[in-house]
């Protein structure tokens, strides 16, 4: 399912686990690797951030060269072949062009990445990413070893569109790392507001919940099944 993986790697430890989760992916998939690092200066006040000098832009090309180094040995130590790729801009909106340029089909990066304004930052990369990607993102929480990750998924579905391109991946990834897939539906009773801003919960039976449910389920089991 997967043929181009990209690698989004700021030298995190979360992107270090990251890489482990593509490198092993890649390695499963016999997919491309792409490795991705994305300069931007850490500044809530861009428009006011000077360009940076010569002296700066080779101190800035020497972190990007060792945060895609330091991905790529996770890679070489796997028997990995990887392609590394510097870029220059808003990490969202550059990770995003980078894999729909490549034609990537899944995008991977930590779920914490570096900043100087942590409390402000955090995840909103990953975040971003998700939102704005044409292909699926898998996002690694964990800063370990990742090759041994995926012995249980957890697949929530909802019957949409969506949730079945989700269960076509997740069949993907229990398929090839021979994992145990479970499949959720959590049903949620609609509210609605009334001209006067009164929230009120529709009323359905359970006989319809559970129609609702066991369709949502069994859409994303057929897909599993195939």
């Amino acid at each position: 399912m997967f043929t181009h993986i990209l690698l989004a790697s700021d030298g995190s430890a979360h992107a270090q686990g990251a890489a482990a989760t593509a490198a092993a992916l890649a390695k499963k998939f016999n997919a491309r690797l792409t490795i991705v690092n994305v300069y931007h200066a850490a500044s809530l006040f861009e428009s006011f951030h000077k360009s940076p000098g010569p002296d700066e832009l080779q101190a800035i090309e020497k972190r990007q060269n060792e945060i895609l180094h330091s991905a790529g040995r996770i890679a070489d130590d796997m028997g990995v072949a990887y392609q590394s790729i510097r870029e220059t801009g808003r990490p969202v909106e550059k990770i995003a062009q980078t894999a729909e340029k490549a034609q990537s089909d899944l995008i991977v990066l930590g779920s914490r990445g570096l900043g100087d304004i942590k409390s402000l930052l955090l995840g909103s990369v990953s975040d971003g990413v998700m939102q704005h990607a044409h292909c699926p993102v898998l996002i690694v929480k964990s800063s370990k070893e990742a090759a041994s990750a995926f012995h249980n998924i957890f697949l929530g579905s909802d019957g949409s569109d969506c949730a079945l391109k989700a269960a076509k991946a997740a069949a993907a990834l229990a398929k090839a790392f021979d994992s145990r897939l479970t499949i959720i539906n959590v049903f949620q009773m609609p509210v609605a507001t009334d001209p006067y801003g009164t929230l009120s919960a529709w009323s359905l039976d359970e006989a319809t919940i559970d129609a609702y449910q066991e369709n949502a389920i069994a859409s994303a089991g057929r897909i599993v099944d195939m």
